[in-house]
């Protein structure tokens, strides 16, 4: 039984440099990069600590993180349009980047209340380039699955045109 002990290790980097992409699978890391943003690759628990003044360390809350998902900032702000939304989904398109599903309600300027037509709060998120975005600091990580929601193109500019149609009708009257 000592070949066990003996046996050799391939390293993940030489793995990676003989496979190229396809070397991701096989690396022991829990996170990886993957178009820009950082992947699970392995399924785990990542825990929150809180330290109290005496330097002890006390569980905060604990994440379970799955294989497949990606970590995204929980909300995002479109400064152009003033929209300020929380992350619902996410999709990657080759040559184009990343696009976010934000989830956002018209508000009132003055008072920041959602406002309401006929009895109904209006949505005004939607799927958004991630250049045009802006990161939202308060709402902290959210671990998503891509495609969570999987819409086709189609229903993306179906939505984005019925969006534009509602917020002018209720601008114009």
């Amino acid at each position: 039984m000592s070949w066990k002990t003996n046996a050799r290790k391939i390293p993940a980097k030489r793995i990676q440099a003989a496979l190229g992409k396809v070397a991701e699978t096989f690396v022991t890391k829990k996170m990886i990069i993957r178009h820009g943003k950082p992947w699970i690759a392995k399924d785990h628990i990542r825990d929150t600590f809180i330290v109290d003044e005496d330097g002890h360390k006390t569980v905060g809350r604990s994440y379970r993180l799955k294989r497949g998902e990606y970590v995204f900032p929980g909300g995002y702000s479109h400064v152009g349009r003033g929209i300020i939304g929380k992350t619902v989904d996410i999709r990657f398109f080759e040559g184009r980047g990343w696009m976010i599903k934000i989830d956002a309600l018209l508000r009132d300027n003055s008072t920041g209340r959602p406002v309401i037509h006929n009895g109904l709060k209006i949505s005004v998120g939607g799927w958004f380039p991630e250049s045009s975005l802006t990161p939202s600091g308060s709402a902290g990580l959210v671990h998503i699955r891509e495609n969570a929601q999987a819409p086709s193109m189609d229903e993306m500019v179906k939505e984005r045109d019925e969006r534009i149609k509602r917020i002018s009708k209720m601008m114009l009257g």
